[in-house]
């Protein structure tokens, strides 16, 4: 099926003017007269007590005013200023990074708030439906030494609960003895992102088997003989490097993971880009990360992180994912897609009502410049990887997945090929790096629920029904499976 795009009032004060008549009796001197305020005399043996009242009323305005320039200018110092890293100066960066300012420190101050003004119990979450009881701890920056994060999580990998809890010398112990307990891979990843967890939560991981099963042994990706070009071509303070993907792929993941661990050294004497960081590290391609290339570069701007931006100059991270698991993922999050589906029945690739033959499920998804029709989610897919397998300017292509499993290597890949320097003490992202305050991304996974999420294989088909299945097998770009080494299930 082709696609398609669709096209006051204000208030015056009178005075009393004076009178214009005369008076043909003799004046006498005049004399002063009590003024009346709020129906009360004043004397001029009161002008003393009037004048001091006066000069306090003054003196409380003049205060007031002082400290709203003071709430403007720290607003406006927020906004242009940067969050460098310890011991860097501030920059003016302009509103993404005073944004990005702001909202970092309204995260601090909940956090803080959250330790010490609510009291907590040293016991776990428990998961009422079934009793399930797992905890993830994380010493966090920050956070006193007694203290670790307790992220508590059912048997299907949800996220219940997130709390602080103060923890014995004894428990600290046996909770380092029980990180190693786990697939020795699968803890190198926990350890990165400063996360232990104890027994009962390793069980719900998956063993490095699992993830080899259905992504093989080493990353995936295609692009790397345009980075020379690229540096030869686009001068060293001027390149810029982020993520685009169809939604639900990892490009938030792959922002966070560059934005901490790489820096392209030039970019601050950048004038044509600042971020947060001045690193060169941005949260989106300038035409949009979730836009269609063909039909959206050079021809959108995006409306965050897209004004005054070189299009030709910005080095694109493709982020793709599994089909199967990223059919689940946008019945989790649709963003601005719509198809007929229901809890329950989700993906929902094929009409459940007509039996005899298989008659997919269109597709409708707005972008920055209109809709586009799509036979099915699968053709959603496939139509839209197909999109950047056609350009031919300088970019990677990278799966979600390894950037979850093999998040050092390929980050640091990435950031080699744009000429920037890669950290000496890699970080991982440890919760949700959808986890802005924006609703559409509410309930989105941090490391440890992704884990549980794509590293097991039983949860690959989820919600998928056999027709459906039969129907994603046949319909799914079969170049596209093999290059990036999925397969179709048996």
């Amino acid at each position: 099926m082709s696609t398609s795009i669709s096209p006051s009032s204000a208030n015056g004060i009178k005075s009393r003017p004076p009178s214009s008549g005369h008076s043909s009796q003799p004046q006498e001197p005049p004399r002063s007269k009590p003024e009346k305020i709020n129906g009360s005399s004043i004397t001029p043996n009161n002008n003393k007590q009037t004048s001091r009242t006066n000069y306090s009323f003054a003196k409380i305005t003049t205060i007031v005013f002082l400290i709203a320039i003071a709430d403007v200018l720290f607003i406006w110092h927020s906004i242009n200023a940067s969050i460098g890293g310890e011991g860097e100066e501030p920059h003016h960066l302009g509103a993404e990074a005073g944004l990005h300012h702001l909202h970092e420190k309204k995260r601090m101050k909940q956090l803080n708030d959250h330790v010490k003004n609510k009291h907590l119990k040293q016991n776990s979450v428990v998961d009422s439906d079934n009793g399930s009881q797992l905890q993830l701890q994380s010493n966090k920056v920050g956070a006193s030494e007694n203290q670790k994060r307790v992220i508590t999580v059912n048997t299907n990998g949800d996220v219940i609960g997130k709390d602080f809890n103060k923890i014995s010398g004894a428990n600290k112990n046996s909770e380092k003895k029980s990180s190693h307990q786990m697939d020795e891979r699968i803890a190198k990843i926990l350890k990165s992102a400063h996360v232990e967890v104890d027994k009962e939560t390793s069980s719900q991981l998956p063993t490095w088997e699992n993830v080899i099963s259905q992504y093989g042994e080493k990353p995936i990706i295609y692009g790397l003989e345009t980075c020379e070009p690229y540096r030869n071509s686009v001068k060293p303070e001027d390149r810029m490097i982020g993520p685009a993907g169809i939604f639900n792929t990892g490009t938030n993941l792959l922002f966070q993971l560059m934005k901490e661990n790489c820096d392209i050294k030039e970019a601050i004497h950048s004038q044509s880009h600042k971020e947060p960081k001045r690193n060169g590290v941005r949260w989106q391609a300038p035409w949009g990360k979730h836009n269609p290339p063909a039909t959206h570069k050079l021809k959108n701007v995006a409306k965050m992180w897209g004004e005054g931006i070189n299009q030709t100059a910005f080095f694109p991270v493709v982020m793709i994912k599994d089909p199967y698991h990223w059919m689940g993922s946008q019945c989790r999050h649709h963003y601005q897609t719509w198809w007929d589906h229901k809890d329950g029945n989700c993906p929902n690739l094929i009409a459940k009502n007509i039996v005899h033959r298989d008659v997919p499920v269109d597709v409708k998804v707005k972008y920055a410049l209109g809709w586009i029709d799509y036979e099915s989610l699968t053709d959603m897919w496939n139509k839209w990887y197909e999109g950047y397998e056609e350009q031919s300017f300088p970019m990677l292509r990278m799966r979600f997945e390894d950037l979850l499993f093999h998040g050092e290597e390929v980050t640091r890949i990435a950031c080699d090929c744009v000429g920037g320097k890669f950290t000496n003490h890699f970080t991982y992202i440890e919760g949700s790096a959808k986890e802005n305050g924006m609703p559409i991304h509410n309930g989105a996974n941090g490391l440890l629920k992704a884990m549980i999420q794509y590293g097991d294989p039983n949860k690959r088909l989820n919600g998928l029904t056999d027709r459906d299945r039969l129907y994603a097998s046949k319909s799914l770009s079969s170049n596209l499976m093999e290059k990036f080494g999925y397969t179709a299930p048996i």
